[in-house]
């Protein structure tokens, strides 16, 4: 094997300012590199964090944490209690599922496209499943994500 010595080197590359600015180019491109994922990741994090504190309220039949997840703008709102505590009433057991399908994330609204997987028992104890799949729009506000609008098959 032939070494190579610094004489046969270019002298373009031996220049000290050009290996110092390729070391930091290099650095930025592994450093650049290592934080996207994690962006990506916390992103994901707070979108499934959301959905989980839906999930929470609904199946412990907590009207106002439930209500809480959902924005002051969001469409019948008052409607939505109602309908939320003759559920409650009416249904002995509630279980929701949401399934992340792929999600968007805007610095003002996060797009979430997902399917759900119900399980409900009445007071007979007949067992009801049903699923779907919808799109939820979560606004963010001080820096909590609320449900804004559902699209498709509303779960709720």
């Amino acid at each position: 094997m032939r070494q190579i010595t610094r004489h046969q080197i270019p002298t373009r590359f031996n220049k000290p300012g050009l290996t110092v600015a390729g070391l930091f180019l290099v650095a930025l491109c592994v450093l650049g590199m290592a934080k996207a994922p994690k962006t990506v990741d916390d992103a994901r994090g707070v979108v499934e964090k959301s959905l989980s504190q839906v999930e929470t309220a609904y199946e412990a039949r907590n009207l106002q944490e439930m209500l809480d997840c959902f924005d002051s703008g969001y469409p019948a709102l008052l409607s939505l209690q109602d309908y939320l505590q003759k559920q409650f009433a009416a249904y002995k057991t509630l279980g929701i599922n949401f399934i992340i399908d792929s999600y968007l994330i805007a610095p003002d609204k996060t797009e979430v496209k997902l399917h759900w997987l119900k399980k409900t028992t009445d007071s007979s104890g007949t067992i009801l499943k049903t699923k779907g799949s919808a799109e939820f729009i979560f606004s963010t506000k001080s820096g909590r994500y609320l449900l804004s609008q559902i699209n498709g098959d509303n779960p709720l």
